[in-house]
């Protein structure tokens, strides 16, 4: 059951109809499933509605737990990918200091950042 006792989209549907449903209502079963309201993600761009409700999944679901390590990348990962995103749809996009600063550390290729691990977790 739903909040408050009502059904929720999830029990009203039937596995082999999601994808026959309505646009909205196969958003609001996969939101539920991941137990992720609508209002929690009012202040994200709808673009990145679906990694930011799978990343709350996964930090609450996580066995073993997830460790620091691999949140942050996942972070910079999505940080990253959008600042790209924002860049290429900009005409005169000015980048940012944190995009210099990212590119920066990837052309360097420091040691502290692990090229092939930071593509892995992406």
């Amino acid at each position: 059951m739903g909040v408050q006792g009502l059904p929720s989209a999830a029990d009203q549907m039937q596995l082999d109809t999601v994808d026959r449903a309505p646009s909205p209502v196969q958003l609001k079963v996969f939101l539920e499933t991941l137990g992720v309201s609508q209002s929690t993600l009012s202040s994200v761009p709808p673009h990145l509605h679906i990694p930011v409700a799978v990343t709350c999944y996964w930090l609450r679901h996580a066995h073993p737990p997830r460790d620091l390590p691999l949140l942050q990348a996942l972070l910079l990962g999505l940080v990253y990918g959008e600042l790209c995103r924002q860049r290429k749809s900009q005409r005169g996009f000015m980048e940012g200091p944190v995009l210099q600063r990212l590119r920066g550390i990837i052309q360097r290729g420091t040691r502290s950042l692990n090229l092939c691990v930071a593509h892995a977790y992406s």
